[in-house]
C-alpha cells in the first residue's frame, strides 16, 4: 500500500481544511481573477472532471475560463513518462488542470497554491482523487524534507522575483524546491523563453503585453520576467541541480502541442521546423507581427539556432543520484492534437526503433471505434527521410507541379482500399524520398463509402487551402483560392462540378472527427457546427491577394466584439446608477481601440468575407 503521509500532510493532521484546502500560511498574493469564480461554478456542476474531459473541452466561456479547464493544459506533463509510483510536489497548482492529470497518473500528489481561491478551485477539480491534497501556501511552507520523486514548477518561476533582473531570488527559490526532492529527484520546470520565436516576430510578451519586452531585457518595471536558455540553465546549476534535458515546447508550455528534444538533430534537423504548429496564438488578441513566425523559425533551425529560440522551455533538472527517465534516451519528440474526439485522439512519439527512428502512435482507449463510417487506424511507421511534398510544390513551376500531382494521383489509385479509404493519403502528408518516390507519413483515418475520386478531390481541396499560406500571392495566376483548387483538381483528372461535393464531404468529416462544439456556438467556437461547410466556402472565396483565411483571427475578433458589447452594457448600467464604474470605461476604450486596429487591417477583409458566406448559407437554409 502506498504511504500517503508526506511531511506536509502530517503537518496539518487534525486541522480542519477550508473547502477541502489545508492552510499552510498567509500568502502575499491575494489577487483573484473573475474567471476563477466561473471555473469553480463550472467544475462544481460538471459530471466529468477528468484531465481529458470532453465536457470541459466543450466549454466556451471566454479564453480566460477555457484556459483553466482545457485538456491541453496538462500536456506539459502528459508528454513525459511520470512513474506511477511517484510522490509529486506541485508548486503553483493554479485551478488544478495539471494537478488533475498528476493525480490520475501518480501515487501521491501534494499541490501547493499561494492563492486560497485558486487552491479551492484545484481541490474541486480533484474532488474524487484521494491521493491528491491541496494546500494554500508557498514552497517555504512545505517541510524541507527530501521526500518527493518529482517537483513541478509550471509557470511559476517568472513571478518569484517580482520582475527583478537579479538572479538571487530565483536561485533561492530553486534551492528551496531542490531541498524537498529525494536523491535523483527531478524538477520539471516549464517557462516561456525570453527569446521565443513568437516574441522575435513581434508577439507581445505574455506577462507584460508589450512587444519585444523580453528581447530588450525588460526596460520598464514589471511584475514578471522570463529568461533565455543560458540564464535558465545557469540558475539551475548554481542552485545545485543538474540539467538532464532542455525540451522545446510549442506553441508554448501552457497548451502544449509539441515537445522537441535536442536529439532530434541526430534524426533530421528539419523535423524541428516541420513538426510544430504555427502561428502561435496571441493570448490577448490579434496583433500585427513583423514577420511570418514559421518562416523565421525555419531559418533559425537551418542556421543551427533551434535550441535557443523555442517559444517555451520544459527543463528536466535533478538532484545528485540516479533519476527516473521522464524523457527516455532515444526519444526525440512527442506531439498530439487535442482538438479531436476521444475516438480519434492520437499521441505520436518519435523515438528510436530496432531498425531506426519510428513514429509510434498511441491511441486513446476509445480510438478505433467507428463514428459515422470513419475510424482511427493510427499505427507505428518508420521515419522517412526526404522533403515534404507541400514544400516541394510551393517552390515548383507549373510543369513540375503537374508531374508531382500526377505521381500522387497514381499513388491514390494504386492504394490498398481493403481496410477502407485512406483519408490521409493527401499531398501535405507525403514525403518526396531521395529516390523520387512519394511516401505517406501520416496514415490515421479510414472510412467507408469514399471512392478514389473522393480522396483525390479531398487532396486537391486541402492542398489548395494550404498552398496560399506557404507561397506569395503573386506566385499564382488564379484570382481566388477556389480558382486554385479547381486548377489543381484538373491536374489530377477531376472533371467539372466536383468541388461542392468535396466541400460537403470535408465538412462532414471535420464534424465527425472534432468534438461537438459548445451549445450555442460552433465552428471553432464561433458559429454553429453545421456551418463547417460555410467556413470552407469562405476560405475558398478568399482572394489570393488577401492571403489565407485566418480562422484564429476571426475568433479573436468575435470574442473582442462580444467583450466590448458587454462592457458597453456595463457602462450603460453605471450611467443608470446600477453598478460600479471601476475600470469599465478604460477597458472598453482599450478593447475598442484594438478592434479599430484590427478592422483596419488586411486580415479583417477575410473576416468580413467569412461572415458574408456564413450569412448566405444560413439564409439559404431558412428558405428551404
Amino acid at each position: 500500500m502506498t504511504d500517503h503521509a508526506t511531511p506536509v500532510r502530517r503537518l496539518v493532521t487534525g486541522s480542519t481544511p477550508s473547502d477541502g484546502v489545508h492552510l499552510l500560511g498567509e500568502s502575499q498574493v491575494q489577487y483573484v481573477e473573475p474567471a476563477e469564480l466561473t471555473v469553480m461554478e463550472l467544475l462544481a456542476a460538471a459530471e466529468d472532471i477528468s484531465a481529458d474531459s470532453p465536457e470541459l473541452d466543450r466549454v466556451d466561456a471566454g479564453s480566460a475560463v477555457t484556459y483553466h479547464v482545457n485538456s491541453r493544459r496538462s500536456n506539459v506533463v502528459r508528454f513525459l513518462d511520470l512513474p506511477a509510483t511517484a510522490h509529486v510536489l506541485e508548486i503553483g497548482a493554479g485551478c488544478g488542470a495539471v494537478t488533475r492529470y498528476l493525480g490520475e497518473t501518480c501515487a501521491v500528489v501534494d499541490a501547493v497554491e499561494p492563492m486560497h481561491r485558486r487552491a479551492q478551485v484545484a481541490r474541486q477539480r480533484c474532488r474524487d482523487l484521494p491521493n491528491v491534497e491541496v494546500f494554500a501556501g508557498e514552497v517555504a511552507d512545505v517541510p524541507a524534507e527530501p521526500v518527493y520523486d518529482v517537483a513541478l514548477v509550471n509557470g511559476v518561476l517568472e513571478y518569484v522575483g517580482n520582475g527583478t533582473a537579479d538572479h538571487a531570488p530565483y536561485e533561492a527559490f530553486l534551492r528551496d524546491v531542490a531541498a524537498r526532492l529525494r536523491p535523483g529527484g527531478v524538477l520539471v520546470l516549464a517557462i516561456e523563453n525570453a527569446l521565443g520565436v513568437k516574441y522575435v516576430v513581434g508577439s507581445p510578451e505574455d506577462h507584460t503585453d508589450r512587444e519585444y519586452d523580453s528581447l530588450e531585457g525588460y526596460p520598464r518595471p514589471n511584475h514578471a520576467r522570463v529568461f533565455s536558455r543560458a540564464e535558465l540553465t545557469g540558475m539551475l546549476e548554481r542552485s545545485g541541480l543538474g540539467v538532464a534535458q532542455v525540451l522545446g515546447a510549442f506553441p508554448d508550455y501552457k497548451r502544449t502541442a509539441v515537445l522537441l528534444g535536442e536529439s532530434l538533430d541526430g534524426v533530421d534537423p528539419s523535423l524541428a521546423h516541420r513538426i510544430p504548429p504555427f502561428p502561435s496564438p496571441d493570448r490577448r488578441g490579434f496583433r500585427h507581427r513583423v514577420a511570418d513566425e514559421h518562416a523565421v523559425w525555419r531559418t533559425l533551425v537551418r542556421s543551427g539556432l533551434t535550441w535557443q529560440f523555442p517559444n517555451s522551455f520544459v527543463v528536466l533538472a535533478h538532484t545528485p543520484g540516479p533519476q527516473p527517465a521522464l524523457w527516455p534516451d532515444g526519444r526525440h519528440a512527442v506531439f498530439a492534437r487535442n482538438v479531436r474526439r476521444r475516438e480519434f485522439s492520437v499521441r505520436t512519439v518519435l523515438e528510436d526503433g530496432p531498425d531506426g527512428p519510428v513514429f509510434r502512435r498511441e491511441r486513446h482507449a476509445l480510438a478505433g471505434t467507428e463514428v459515422d463510417g470513419v475510424r482511427c487506424v493510427a499505427q507505428t511507421s518508420p521515419y522517412q527521410p526526404g522533403d515534404e511534398l507541400l514544400d516541394v510544390l510551393a517552390a515548383a513551376d507549373e510543369s513540375r507541379i503537374a508531374a508531382l500531382l500526377g505521381q500522387w494521383a497514381d499513388v491514390v489509385r494504386d492504394a490498398d482500399w481493403s481496410q477502407g479509404a485512406p483519408l490521409d493519403l493527401l499531398p501535405h502528408n507525403m514525403i518526396v524520398a531521395p529516390d523520387g518516390r512519394l511516401v505517406l507519413i501520416d496514415d490515421e483515418y479510414r472510412a467507408r463509402d469514399w471512392s478514389r475520386e473522393d480522396v483525390l478531390a479531398r487532396g486537391a481541396l486541402t492542398l489548395g487551402l494550404k498552398l496560399p499560406g506557404v507561397t506569395a500571392a503573386h506566385r499564382w495566376a488564379q484570382r481566388t483560392v477556389e480558382d486554385l483548387v479547381l486548377h489543381l483538381g484538373a491536374m489530377v483528372g477531376l472533371g467539372d462540378g466536383w468541388l461542392a461535393e468535396a466541400v460537403r464531404r470535408e465538412a462532414t468529416l471535420r464534424r465527425t472527427v472534432r468534438p461537438a462544439g459548445p451549445a450555442g456556438t460552433g465552428f471553432g467556437g464561433t458559429v454553429g457546427p453545421s456551418d463547417e461547410e460555410a467556413a470552407l466556402w469562405a476560405g475558398l472565396r478568399t482572394a489570393l491577394a488577401d492571403g489565407p483565411l485566418d480562422l484564429q483571427a476571426i475568433r479573436r475578433v468575435e470574442r473582442l466584439e462580444r467583450h466590448v458589447a458587454e462592457l458597453e452594457a456595463q457602462r450603460a448600467g453605471v450611467t443608470d446608477g446600477q453598478g460600479s464604474a471601476d475600470g469599465v470605461p478604460a477597458d472598453r476604450d482599450r478593447l475598442a481601440a484594438e478592434l479599430a486596429e484590427i478592422r483596419g487591417s488586411r486580415a479583417y477583409r477575410a473576416v468580413e468575407a467569412y461572415r458574408s458566406v456564413v450569412e448566405r448559407v444560413r439564409a439559404a437554409r431558412r428558405t428551404r
